[in-house]
């Protein structure tokens, strides 16, 4: 199966051909829209581009196939590509709300913090009737943790269209983070019936009956679901992940692992670990040491704290604690150090990664970068006296954070490696965590992840902390005091009500809405006799057998 990446190149190396006038002649854009949209529908969005690219050089603009264009290449995963799309979307079209309600979901999947809120109020702006963007903008203050906010759009919403699908699956899901679960239920459960049930709503009304301790209400539904033919390739994965998560608490192993299993396998997600072995054995060769004896930062601040660690180990739950004090606001999962790194290059002048001039970056250059980290900080709170950064993949960043921003401070999460990786199977993560997808592939990566973090050990003694999940969970104030020592902060014994707080936007919110609790401590047993590739892969062995 053609992965997404390789979708996007094609696409792109397609636009080369249009500028050099190789196209065959352009046949009237309304004959291939109907068909454009059917493969959008099915998920088969190199298709639909390459029908779509002799009429993004029409005369004048055609302006429905840089919508159709947009989709596509958002499917495909090339965000990028997409935004400019829609961008000359929004020059073709200002006024359009659509245009706008398009680019900010792309903005939104570029990860970046604000902007696709503007471009969501901007379509609200012109045209206040329309649900969808109401109903847009409700996902995004659901994702970012804003309860409030995303109620009030999903009941503006219902409120235009009453029998809106997205609106009562979005306002279902604020109920059930709140822990409102019957009354979620009775939003979602009219809606489940017949094989035409909307897949929005049969997904929340899987979350919800596993939270009920009910998944026998909801597995019907989703076997339905999963047996009709219009089903994209994401939707598909997403429903198997769900009929997996159900049979499992069913008790039902097997099931639950071939659900899973196939859900992965479905997304066709490329990890090569061979050049992921490659690309961590050259990072650490070129952050020596003798690297970090070199000039940093002018900038010196001890308000980031870095949480870090393979997702699914402990790293909201940390975070969640530490917000719980007065003195430290969530940052969540910020790519400001990513894009930091990523910006090297074009400020040096130079092709490819800035992985070889690292050592002689200047504090000039050290300098700017830490200002703008920080100011990203700021965003987030201003007066707070830390700030936490939860990206996991900062792990690959820690080097560059050190010299950009000298005090931050590296909290490290550990879990039981097989139970972590497990976890991270399990989960519909998308193309940045490509590895979760193959048990095998999960191995190499925590090896070289692992190999990672003892170089960071050694060349950054004394700023990482390490927080182990079992030890947590064991000896809960013990190990917080240790946590919040490190950081300097005082006891406060709000930290130990963490589960309190408004949720966290990832996909550990209903644990950590939860006191400190054990069950999740040996889950990957059950399964012992699927995981050996994932045992394999990980050898020398990590943990005893």
């Amino acid at each position: 199966q053609r992965s997404p990446a390789a979708g996007s190149r094609r696409a792109l190396r397609a636009t080369a051909a249009v500028d050099r006038g190789r196209w065959i002649p352009m046949t009237p854009i309304h004959d291939n829209l109907n068909v454009v949209r059917r493969h959008l529908v099915l998920g088969r969005f190199d298709t639909a581009l390459r029908l779509l690219q002799p009429h993004l050089q029409r005369t004048p603009p055609a302006p429905e196939a840089w919508l159709r264009a947009g989709q596509a290449l958002h499917g495909l995963g090339d965000f990028a590509a997409a935004e400019g799309a829609f961008r000359r979307l929004v020059q073709l079209r200002p006024m359009d709300p659509e245009a706008h309600l398009e680019l900010g979901k792309t903005l939104e999947s570029s990860g970046r913090r604000h902007a696709p809120e503007a471009s969501y109020l901007r379509a609200i702006e012109l045209d206040p009737r329309n649900p969808d963007a109401h109903v847009a903008l409700g996902f995004r203050h659901l994702r970012s943790g804003d309860l409030g906010g995303a109620g009030q759009r999903f009941g503006a919403a219902l409120r235009l269209a009453s029998d809106h699908v997205g609106a009562r699956a979005g306002a279902a899901s604020v109920l059930e983070r709140r822990g409102d679960l019957d009354d979620a239920w009775a939003l979602v459960e009219p809606g489940m019936r017949g094989r035409a049930a909307d897949l929005r709503i049969v997904r929340v009304a899987a979350t919800v009956a596993l939270r009920r301790g009910r998944p026998e209400d909801a597995l019907p539904a989703v076997q339905r679901a999963l047996k009709r033919r219009d089903l994209s390739t994401l939707d598909r994965a997403h429903l198997l992940h769900a009929l997996g998560d159900l049979h499992d608490a069913l008790d039902h192993v097997d099931r639950a692992f071939a659900a899973w299993r196939k859900a992965n396998a479905a997304r066709g997600l490329s990890f090569d670990p061979d050049t992921h072995d490659r690309t961590v054995a050259y990072l650490c060769d070129c952050m020596p040491a003798e690297a970090f004896a070199q000039p940093a930062s002018a900038v010196t601040s001890d308000r980031p704290v870095l949480v870090v660690g393979v997702p699914r180990s402990g790293t909201s739950l940390v975070e969640q604690i530490l917000a719980s004090h007065p003195d430290v606001a969530a940052g969540g999962e910020l790519h400001a150090l990513r894009d930091a790194a990523a910006s090297i290059p074009r400020r040096l002048g130079v092709e490819g990664a800035y992985l070889p001039h690292f050592a002689s970056l200047g504090p000039d250059l050290l300098t700017e970068l830490g200002q703008g980290y920080l100011e990203v900080l700021r965003g987030v709170d201003a007066g707070a006296k830390r700030v936490t950064d939860k990206m996991p993949h900062n792990v690959f960043h820690l080097g560059l954070a050190a010299r950009i921003v000298p005090g931050a401070r590296v909290v490290h999460c550990v879990r039981d490696p097989v139970d972590t990786l497990f976890s991270c199977f399990r989960q519909p993560f998308g193309a940045g965590l490509a590895y979760a997808a193959d048990l095998t592939h999960l191995g190499r990566w925590y090896r070289a992840y692992r190999a990672l973090m003892d170089h960071w050990e050694q060349v950054l003694p004394g700023a990482i902390h390490t927080v182990r999940y079992e030890e947590l969970v064991a000896r809960p104030e013990e190990q917080v005091r240790r946590l919040l020592d490190f950081v300097d902060l005082p006891w406060d014994p709000s930290v130990l009500q963490f589960h309190r707080m408004a949720s966290t936007s990832t996909a550990s919110y209903a644990q950590v809405q939860q006191p400190i609790y054990g069950s999740s401590v040996g889950r990957a047993q059950r399964y012992r006799a699927h995981l050996q590739p994932l045992l394999t892969a990980m050898e020398p062995p990590l943990v005893p057998a």
